[in-house]
């Protein structure tokens, strides 16, 4: 009887771990993006001001935001800029 009762609890045990887990990670994801983007626009404002080199800023920033986001969102761009350019000829 004990051993059922301890196998339900080791097993109750382990999966609110695996959710403390996915939400710490969660959680890192969105401050590292956030971070990463809030880098992206001080990099954008000093490479227009001459206070501070922009481009280490922006550099920063991207490699806290990944690859994975950043190819969504050079993806994103590319089709906005294509649809804006195909309305324009479709203007003239």
């Amino acid at each position: 009887m004990k051993n059922k009762i301890n196998k339900k609890i080791k097993k109750q045990v382990k999966k609110e771990i695996k959710v403390i887990k996915k939400n710490k990670s969660l959680i890192w994801d969105i401050a590292k993006k956030t971070l990463g983007i809030f880098l992206i626009i001080i990099g954008l404002t000093g490479l227009i001001l001459p206070l501070m080199p922009g481009w280490v800023f922006i550099f920063l920033g991207v490699l806290l935001i990944g690859n994975k986001y950043l190819k969504n969102l050079i993806e994103e761009t590319k089709n906005s800029w294509k649809s804006w350019r195909e309305a324009r000829k479709n203007k003239k």
